[in-house]
């Protein structure tokens, strides 16, 4: 029972760690409420993709395992455009999103809310393979400065697009350009994961993005929408 709390507790801990990050970028925080909502909404995306995902793959790919480039491509694009479709249809109504960054800060979110879950699924299957908890914690480190950040990034990237696309009177091209780029940031570290095995090729791609999406954040705070 105390192992199995304890990996719960390792798949939690990155979201939860990079959402108090990023919600202190909001100099006008959101409802704890509806930020715990739409957490929960990026978790409920993540079943989806996973569902539509095993489709498209065993139409397209075949029923063996596949992580050739467009592969990868394909699942990208699905993971981003799911995020954005179910936390944009869940709070572009919302009183609360009264502000560009705010595009920014709900899409993160919902992200890390998608990220957590698929911590918690990778984690518990490492579990039972390996009972050491070390192995697990491990895991959770990687995936804490890895998958789980990109996640985040990724998002924002759509997110500040989508503020964009707000303030040129909801032109959809804006949204496109994001996603592109965001699917495209995606591919690229998951091809980089999968070519080289380690996290050193990566970082310096995720130092390059959080960057930019940190200098978003602060490019939007001054705008209205």
């Amino acid at each position: 029972m105390g192992f199995q709390a304890a990996v719960l507790g390792l798949s939690l801990l990155p979201g939860f760690v990079w959402l108090f990050f990023f919600f202190e970028e909001d100099d006008h925080p959101e409802p704890k409420r509806l930020v715990a909502l739409v957490f929960i909404v990026g978790m409920v995306s993540a079943i989806i993709v996973a569902f539509i995902g095993l489709l498209l793959k065993d139409y397209f790919f075949g029923s063996m395992t596949d992580l050739s480039l467009p592969y990868l491509a394909m699942a990208s694009t699905l993971e981003e455009l799911g995020k954005f479709v179910l936390v944009a249809l869940f709070v572009r109504h919302m009183r609360a999103f009264d502000e560009p960054v705010d595009a920014m800060i709900y899409m993160v979110v919902g992200a890390l809310g998608f990220a957590t879950l698929e911590n918690v699924a990778y984690l518990s299957q490492e579990a039972s393979r390996n009972q050491l908890l070390t192995s697990v914690a491990q895991i959770a480190s990687l995936r804490f400065v890895g998958s789980t950040l990109l996640h985040a990034l990724c998002s924002g990237i759509v997110g500040y697009f989508w503020a964009l696309s707000i303030r040129h009177f909801h032109r959809p091209e804006y949204i496109l350009l994001g996603l592109f780029l965001a699917s495209g940031l995606h591919t690229y570290f998951n091809y980089l994961i999968i070519t080289y095995g380690s996290m050193f090729f990566v970082l310096p791609l995720l130092l390059v993005a959080g960057f930019f999406v940190l200098s978003d954040f602060e490019e939007l705070k001054w705008r209205a929408v």
